[in-house]
């Protein structure tokens, strides 16, 4: 079956919600897992132990732990349709800042980590540690226009060894939440066939996790 993420030709109707904003695709992919295996009776929990269990792998430092597990969750709600029934974005932030500190318990960690989320003015923070990563997201989500060239440039333009890690984590959110159609299609229209290619072989892998037809 032929699923062309590049160039926009999915033959079968289902696909074609891949160029809605999130919405679309989510809540029917969620509501097929539901049926599929029973996964919405705890999907949080096996987030939460998968991502633990990878980042301890390489990154043993708490807050970077807790910075990864919530970026797990975040992706996992998105997917959920959490924000689709009405939960602002600054308030499903919040939700799961609040859940994922409850596991540090260092109370210089817990500020440290808690800080990323409180951005006193809207310029770009500058590093290369996660923090500064959860910083940027954090900007980009809450502004009031959910710009994805506006950020990305931006982000990639202050260079620094985390540009590429900023830019990706970033990119990826807000990706997953304004939809194909909603990305810069003069910076699609250039991306490289071999790229396409693989970003459909990634996205033909991602719908059959969701168990879509």
């Amino acid at each position: 079956m032929e699923k062309q993420f590049g160039t926009c030709k999915l033959s079968n109707p289902v696909f074609t919600t891949l160029h809605q904003p999130l919405p679309s695709i989510r809540a029917a992919s969620y509501s097929q897992r539901q049926d599929a295996d029973g996964w919405s009776k705890g999907p949080d929990h096996e987030v939460e132990m998968n991502a633990e269990r990878i980042c301890k792998a390489s990154h043993s430092d708490p807050v970077v732990r807790a910075t990864c597990l919530f970026l797990a969750l975040l992706v996992a709600s998105l997917l959920q349709g959490k924000n689709a029934e009405g939960v602002p974005l600054t308030g499903l932030l919040r939700e799961l800042m609040e859940k994922v500190e409850e596991k540090l318990h260092d109370k210089n960690e817990k500020e440290s980590f808690q800080a990323a989320f409180h951005i006193p003015d809207e310029r770009y923070p500058h590093g290369c540690d996660v923090l500064t990563t959860l910083r940027l997201l954090v900007l980009a989500v809450s502004s009031e226009h959910l710009d994805f060239k506006k950020h990305i440039t931006q982000i990639v333009m202050q260079g620094g060894e985390g540009a590429c890690v900023h830019g990706g984590v970033v990119g990826g959110i807000l990706g997953l939440i304004l939809g194909y159609t909603n990305l810069p299609q003069d910076w699609l229209s250039q991306l490289a066939q071999e790229n396409r290619k693989f970003m459909n072989t990634k996205l033909n892998l991602l719908l059959d996790l969701f168990g879509l037809p």
